[in-house]
């Protein structure tokens, strides 16, 4: 569990903002995702990701940067979809352009995304697309996705490797193994369709994050694209 959720984390990051959903609907917060963990226990997760990262030497500890993100993330937090969800704000020491939310209100934000903004309307607007992903509990989300997917898809590829091999033949192992490999790539396009749907719902409410906050709505817009 624990090794899957942080993978999931990754697929928050800033990576795809500009992909769209097929699916613009706002789900239900009070979906059965909030019952795989608590909220302690997802703290507890952030936390001992944040504890790990600054073990490696991952993180930019300096008083001021974490205190200007902080504001910042604070501002931006209590003007979100969830104005009571507590939220961690850090910066890390890679020079990639990128961010990244995960359990519990942890927010990771890379030195090379603030070099590379303008301003900091700019900086904000990352900032509240990854706060979307926490109040939409796209990680928990993504984990119940992938369990409940997993078992249909599962059940149909041995469905499809026992026919293979009754029918015998030459041709039963190359069946088998398109019938295993079709059914890797449905999960894994399930999964593709599902975070393009997390990212375009990000971007949504995180630009209605940044205009009640009072940043410049545009900076999301132009960040992005540059």
């Amino acid at each position: 569990m624990r090794t899957l959720l942080l993978a999931t984390a990754v697929t928050l990051a800033l990576a795809a903002p500009l992909s769209r959903a097929d699916d613009t609907k706002l789900p239900d917060i009070g979906s059965s995702a909030g019952e795989l963990l608590t909220p302690a226990r997802q703290a507890e997760y952030g936390g001992m990701m944040l504890r790990e990262l600054r073990n490696y030497g991952y993180l930019l500890d300096d008083p001021l940067v974490n205190d200007w993100l902080n504001t910042m993330g604070t501002r931006l937090g209590s003007n979100s979809a969830q104005p009571q969800q507590k939220y961690t704000f850090f910066m890390m020491k890679d020079r990639q352009i990128n961010a990244f939310a995960t359990l519990g209100g942890y927010i990771g934000m890379n030195a090379g995304l603030v070099l590379t903004a303008e301003r900091e309307d700019e900086v904000a607007a990352v900032l509240s697309h990854e706060i979307a992903h926490v109040t939409q509990q796209h990680v928990l989300r993504g984990v119940e996705r992938a369990q409940r997917d997993q078992i249909p898809i599962l059940l149909g590829m041995l469905a499809a490797v026992v026919a293979a091999q009754q029918a015998g033949g030459n041709s039963s192992g190359d069946a088998t193994m398109a019938a295993i490999t079709s059914g890797m790539g449905l999960m894994q396009q399930r999964q593709i369709n599902f975070t393009r749907s997390n990212e375009s719902e990000a971007d949504r409410l995180g630009i209605r994050t940044l205009a009640r906050s009072g940043y410049d709505v545009d900076a999301m817009a132009g960040f992005f694209e540059r």
